[in-house]
């Protein structure tokens, strides 16, 4: 079989309904060319929409945006190009995040992304997953995402298969210079180990595929309910996944042990530089950390977006009176005033109150409170001051809506 026809024949197999789109994930690559054209051949340009992330890293970042902008031009397909910041941290992982953040905003129902992974990235995950040690699961062909999944057509291919359909097909790409970067583990392997390992044992790669252990489970994120029966490390490492979480085997063991833990326990795992595992009521939930918000005046009906969530107003026959500026801030800034709130003809303490609507503990120290006068005068979701609320009759009056920044 031609490298052509091998290319087309793995995206075919691609399950698709023909009311989807076809999304390629395209960086520029080599790897992803082969991608963007062959998906063009097989799916048609009807069908077809390229998404690039710019994460600004690199100086080329984008000159590589416009490479992919020109590209998609002549090939006639629509090319979305969305550039992004990365906080401070693992900069591999936090990239790889951001760009599945990015592609579930333009997936449909029934829609897919494919990516351009292939089978040497296998080996690759297959060896860093082993010596990080974690479960050698390698690279999952589909996984969900939004209301449409991720696939990825290429994993029974090699790179060598697709860099000789880019050179028959005469197509341009760009190389990221980062990728010969062996400070960073994964380049480490590729460039370094692996070539070692194939040098002493030619079928290394191939065996080394053959490790993978069997396909976990499907979860979607969202909260992991836990019943009567132990949860399993398969069932742990599946949902973890979804989150693009993958840590080691002795912190999905500190997981499963600390799930079983008594009742009024507050577990709390580290699962990554910025994540956490934690228990309530019953249920795991992954934490992102974020940075505590600077408090802000604010008049009803001004959304406000903070590091932790939006706080967000409907318009109502009653409520806070677009006329007036609160302070909106949160437990951790205030100091001098009473951390409690008058409602329903009795004072009750903001713990109390939290308690009650089930917000979990580590969303209240970032939970806004609305202030007037050194005084809580509104916990958006959770309890307003009667006093507080004006009619409509005068003035606009609004309700705030908190939204809280959830993984």
């Amino acid at each position: 079989m031609s490298t052509k026809d091998a290319v087309w024949e793995a995206l075919s197999a691609v399950d698709v309904s023909p009311a989807s789109r076809f999304w390629i994930a395209y960086s520029g690559g080599i790897d992803s060319t082969a991608l963007l054209h062959a998906s063009l051949e097989v799916y048609g340009r009807h069908r077809c929409r390229a998404i690039h992330v710019n994460h600004g890293i690199h100086p080329d970042s984008g000159d590589w945006a416009r490479h992919c902008s020109n590209v998609c031009r002549d090939l006639g397909v629509k090319l979305e190009v969305e550039r992004v910041s990365l906080d401070p941290g693992n900069v591999e992982m936090k990239a790889r995040l951001q760009r599945y953040e990015e592609y579930l905003r333009y997936l449909s129902q029934g829609d897919i992304v494919a990516t351009a992974h292939h089978s040497d990235d296998v080996v690759e995950s297959l060896i860093w997953q082993i010596l990080t040690g974690r479960a050698p699961v390698g690279i999952a062909a589909t996984k969900p995402l939004g209301e449409g999944r991720v696939v990825r057509p290429f994993l029974g291919l090699s790179k060598v298969h697709l860099a000789d359909y880019v050179e028959r097909n005469e197509l341009p790409w760009v190389a990221d210079p980062s990728n010969k970067d062996t400070s960073l583990d994964r380049n480490w392997i590729r460039h370094t180990l692996i070539p070692l390992l194939e040098a002493r044992f030619p079928d290394a790669g191939t065996r080394i595929k053959h490790l993978q252990q069997p396909s976990l489970p499907k979860f979607s994120k969202g909260p992991l309910k836990l019943g009567s029966a132990r949860i399993t490390a398969d069932e742990l490492r599946a949902w973890l996944l979804a989150y693009g979480v993958t840590p080691t085997t002795a912190t999905i063991e500190e997981i499963a042990r600390q799930s079983r833990a008594r009742r009024d326990s507050q577990p709390n795992i580290r699962v990554s530089r910025s994540q956490s595992v934690r228990r309530y009521r019953d249920r795991l939930h992954i934490v992102s950390a974020f940075e505590e918000f600077v408090p802000k005046c604010v008049r009803p009906g001004e959304s406000l977006r903070f590091p932790n969530g939006t706080l967000a107003w409907e318009k109502s026959d009653q409520g806070l009176a677009s006329t007036k500026c609160f302070l909106v801030s949160n437990r951790r800034h205030l100091t001098g005033v009473e951390l409690s709130i008058r409602t329903d003809n009795m004072t009750k303490k903001l713990s109390s109150l939290f308690q009650e609507h089930r917000v979990a503990p580590w969303l209240r120290d970032g939970w806004p409170l609305i202030i007037e006068s050194e005084r809580i005068v509104c916990v958006p979701g959770v309890a307003t001051v009667e006093g507080a609320l004006s009619a409509s009759s005068e003035h606009d009056t609004f309700v705030p809506r908190w939204q809280p920044m959830q993984d």
